[in-house]
């Protein structure tokens, strides 16, 4: 809700596109740096200490945003909520994993090729996309939201889960630490671009944009499926809904730095 408000407010304030796109990919390069930062936060202070100044540091900054009506104020405090939020994450799911067994979490068939699955919700997540600027209703837009957000919020697992695959052991702390700091690399400059081609082609172009990145995608996939081979190391990995950080990742991390 917040980052909508956001949103909102940028276009009332008659911030550009633009600078919206900026403001928001502010949180994402917080966020990719805070994935280095939060394990040694984490570890300096402990959890619940860490969990208290960072929520406390979330609420501070939502509210300083109403003070400061300024976009690059706005960036600033977007980038530093991103470094608090990533390490909010972290605490949480860290406190969950040390009272969820693995086995007892949710999973996904690993029974296909991840490639072709990719293929498939990447394909349809795009055509979702599409049928967005098409809704005759807000009933209609909500149900193709919902849809989408099933579909494109699986694509990272799926990616994780596929790379893994291909890892050996002793290239999997690197191969997680590039995943996660792509992840963050990608979220940054996407509203970037965004902003641009709705600066063009108005908010139309929002979801044209993301069906073009996911139709690219999609053929990526069917590119790896035709002519790359499968190169598994050892027993399929499982497949399991994650977060855009996991403090088993951070912990790699920081073992390797």
């Amino acid at each position: 809700m917040l980052n909508t408000l956001l949103a909102v407010t940028a276009d009332g304030q008659k911030f550009s596109t633009i600078w919206i796109g900026f403001i928001m990919s502010g949180f994402f390069v917080g966020f990719a740096c805070g994935i280095f930062v939060s394990g040694r936060l984490i570890r300096r202070m402990g959890h619940i200490r860490t969990f208290a100044f960072c929520a406390a540091l979330c609420a501070t900054i939502a509210l300083l945003r109403v003070i400061w009506m300024n976009p690059w104020v706005w960036l600033l405090l977007r980038f530093c909520y991103g470094i608090a939020f990533v390490t909010l994450m972290t605490v949480t799911e860290s406190w969950l994993n040390t009272r969820v067994a693995k086995e007892e979490r949710g999973r996904f068939s690993d029974t296909h090729d991840r490639r072709k699955v990719l293929i498939c919700v990447s394909a349809l997540a795009a055509v979702m996309c599409l049928i967005m600027p098409l809704a005759q209703s807000q009933k209609m837009l909500m149900i193709t939201f919902f849809v989408w957000g099933g579909l494109s919020f699986s694509l990272c697992p799926l990616g994780v889960a596929q790379l893994l695959d291909q890892l050996h052991p002793d290239e999997v702390v690197s191969g997680s630490t590039d995943m996660l700091v792509l992840n963050g690399a990608g979220s940054a400059l996407a509203p970037l671009f965004a902003g641009i081609i709705m600066n063009l082609v108005g908010t139309q172009g929002m979801p044209l944009y993301m069906a073009g990145i996911l139709f690219l995608l999609t053929g990526y996939a069917v590119y790896q499926v035709r002519h790359v081979s499968v190169l598994t190391a050892g027993e399929h990995a499982h497949f399991e809904p994650m977060m855009q950080t996991s403090h088993e990742i951070v912990g790699m991390i920081e073992k390797e730095g």
